[in-house]
């Protein structure tokens, strides 16, 4: 297992614990949005859910994003009317209302806020005006560095494309024309792309599909959206049931081969008590998939919940060690914002996380309507950004009557432990090593551990005033965190370049 601090947004590392409970993350949420469509070209709107990536590229953050570039000849006469677009399903009649051609585009920043949209002379607008659109016609796209690939393919995206797919209905006529494919495209600058010329995956885009490549499975995985009841066949989609029950899930599929994906397999769902009644139920949208800043196997989905009743949609946190069976939390991580805001209707977290300093920011795609209630172009929508603390989507918090947390083996090759902890003014919290049979290390028990207190990323943990690490015949401890009114957010031993190791209870037999 590779080198790593441990995190505490879930139970994973945790032996037992008592007067401890896992607490989401708070996010400080920049009230104006820091990308809006400014441009000529941008006047239908940022769109999609999110449609947007944000990546540190050797500490320059990139930008791509999703527009609908309005036609020139474009006016509200040229508009279905109202009794035409009551007689479409929801997919084509919203897709209809943003009338105008998806169009990927790209921006650069250098502090997250102020984002420079300098034109890559790829697509021009208005008789030769030089933009910042690089393709058309990508929906539900994202991007991602792969980091084993030749140069010439360092970037890759995934995204819908190519003429809109059949849609069948065995018992009704005629047949609609309303998905896109999944496709891919690579590029060696995130600029200049290169599309394959046939679908990636036999499915169909429905959402913003995700993907990245996976060191701990040396793999490329790929998350889109599963329609419960709506099949892929003969490069059409089709319902499989009159009458069945119809949700949004997020299906997952994992290929060698970023070009070859096998369909998708369902891996998160609303249970049928979330879900039903249909009109008071909701979906799980998107999944703005990533693997966590800073590991190799710890896996985060941001995605939105759509509650039907209210028409509307916030951001949920879900975890998991494995990147296939994810632990979704009930509270919104990011709720939309208040009324007159630009993001009051609904909120959809971009894919990717920058990391600098002790923050982590995360993007998302906010909109000041509601779902079902596109209004016509000139529409606006924008990118917001959010703050938290590094490493802060959720932790154990002790309660403040006390409480203790001890974790699984830990392999020592640091020369001192650090903590991520926020214990206020109030709080305090202080460490005990044990060996593996649970028994306090002389030197190193609750009596020598020092009260650790206020809020801190790096706090170095002392045993009478020694941060010096014991050594063992196993060369592993059990970590005994013991306090009050604390978070405890991550761990890690430090010096020399070596961390602690977590040695899992599947890998060392223990139940």
């Amino acid at each position: 297992m590779s080198n790593k601090k441990l995190l505490f947004l879930d139970d994973y590392h945790v032996e037992r614990k008592k007067g401890v409970s896992l607490k989401l993350g708070d996010v400080c949420r920049y009230e104006k949005p820091v990308l809006i469509p400014d441009q000529p070209w941008e006047a239908g709107g940022i769109i999609g859910d999110s449609n947007c990536t944000v990546i540190d590229d050797n500490g320059r953050l990139r930008m791509w994003y999703c527009i609908a570039n309005r036609p020139r000849n474009w006016s509200r006469d040229t508009m279905p009317t109202e009794a035409e677009l009551a007689a479409l399903d929801e997919k084509t009649r919203n897709d209809l209302m943003h009338e105008g051609e998806a169009m990927l585009c790209h921006a650069v920043s250098e502090d997250g806020v102020n984002w420079d949209k300098s034109p890559a002379s790829l697509v021009e607008y208005d008789g030769g005006k030089a933009t910042n659109m690089l393709l058309p016609g990508r929906m539900g796209a994202t991007v991602f560095i792969d980091p084993v690939d030749i140069p010439e393919r360092r970037y890759k995206m995934i995204h819908g494309y190519g003429p809109r797919l059949p849609h069948r209905v065995p018992w009704s006529s005629p047949t609609r024309e309303i998905f896109y494919g999944i496709y891919g495209s690579y590029s060696p600058d995130g600029l200049n792309w290169t599309t394959c010329p046939d679908p990636i995956m036999e499915w169909y885009t429905d959402t913003t599909n995700v993907a990245y490549y996976d060191k701990q499975i040396g793999k490329y995985v790929a998350f889109v959206r599963m329609n419960q009841n709506l099949d892929f066949r003969d490069r059409g989609t089709c319902p499989v049931k009159r009458g069945a029950e119809h949700y949004r899930t997020i299906g997952r599929s994992e290929s060698d081969d970023f070009f070859n994906f096998p369909r998708p397999e369902k891996i998160s769902e609303p249970s049928p008590r979330q879900r039903r009644p249909r009109a008071t139920g909701l979906d799980y949208y998107n999944s703005a998939a990533m693997i966590h800043p800073g590991t190799d196997d710890v896996y985060v989905m941001l995605s939105s919940n759509f509650y039907h009743e209210q028409d509307a949609l916030q951001v949920h946190l879900a975890t998991s060690r494995d990147g296939v069976n994810y632990s979704r939390w009930i509270q919104p991580l990011l709720t939309p914002g208040t009324e007159g805001l630009f993001d009051s209707g609904s909120v959809y977290m971009a894919t990717g996380a920058v990391c600098r300093g002790d923050e982590m920011w995360l993007y998302y795609r906010g909109c000041n309507w509601l779902h079902g209630k596109l209004p016509p172009p000139p529409r606006g929508g924008a990118i917001g950004r959010v703050r938290m603390r590094r490493d802060g989507f959720a932790c154990q918090e002790a309660r403040p009557g006390g409480g203790e947390l001890l974790t699984t083996p830990v392999k020592v090759s640091g020369e001192r432990l650090t903590v991520n902890l926020d214990a206020g003014a109030g709080g305090r919290l202080k460490v005990e090593l044990r060996d593996l049979g649970g028994a306090p290390i002389p030197g190193y028990t609750e009596a020598d551990a020092d009260w650790l207190f206020y809020n801190d990323l790096h706090r170095t943990v002392t045993w009478n005033g020694s941060a010096d690490i014991p050594s063992t015949s196993s060369g592993e401890v059990r970590l005994r965190f013991i306090g009050a009114n604390a978070r405890l957010y991550a761990c890690e031993f430090v010096g020399e370049g070596a961390r602690g190791q977590v040695v899992s209870r599947r890998a060392r037999g223990l139940t």
